[in-house]
């Protein structure tokens, strides 16, 4: 990967945030630039330190493509890629951003990211749990209190698997643990 690709994974993230052009769309859309970026994030060599940030921005502008440019993509289909790639350990900005787009598919309770049953929420945690560790999310970022809910969910939910799997986060991760208190 060269500078030049994480410039263009730049601009593509930038120009996502802005309501969309017509040749925009028409290039996200475009058969190239989607391919493009999950090349880039699937590339044997894509998490070596010189090239991790590239493939973390990656990701983000594919996030925030799905969440703010939903009509250029096909969202059923790359979300559950999306999800497989996070949590983003490098790029601390662009994971905020990525897990504020995670809290609004898990409280819109889409059937993608939950699975059947929410048989994906252990693997939700999972990504939680490496993103507090490697503290991509801060207990002072506003998506903190926000995955707390999340959590605070699934604390009176009747999913065994996720239970223990929380138990395990809570024990081991360095997460702001007040803010799960029951409100």
């Amino acid at each position: 990967m060269d500078c030049n690709k994480n410039e263009e994974f730049h601009a593509v993230r930038y120009l996502s945030f802005y309501p969309p052009p017509d040749w925009l769309c028409t290039l996200l859309s475009s058969p190239e630039a989607l391919p493009l970026l999950v090349g880039v994030i699937q590339s044997p060599d894509s998490k070596v330190k010189e090239n991790v940030n590239a493939t973390e921005n990656c990701i983000s502008a594919v996030g925030k493509v799905m969440r703010f440019r939903a009509e250029c993509a096909n969202v059923n289909e790359i979300l559950p890629h999306w999800l497989s790639w996070l949590p983003l350990n490098e790029d601390k900005e662009e994971a905020v951003h990525t897990f504020d787009f995670l809290c609004d598919l898990i409280e819109s309770n889409n059937p993608i990211v939950l699975g059947p049953d929410n048989a994906n929420l252990p693997k939700i945690f999972q990504i939680i749990t490496e993103g507090v560790t490697n503290e991509s999310v801060k207990s002072e970022d506003a998506c903190s209190k926000r995955l707390a809910n999340v959590i605070r969910q699934v604390q009176v939910s009747n999913c065994f698997a996720c239970q223990s799997y929380l138990l395990f986060y809570l024990e081991t991760s360095a997460f702001d643990q007040s803010n799960c208190a029951k409100q």
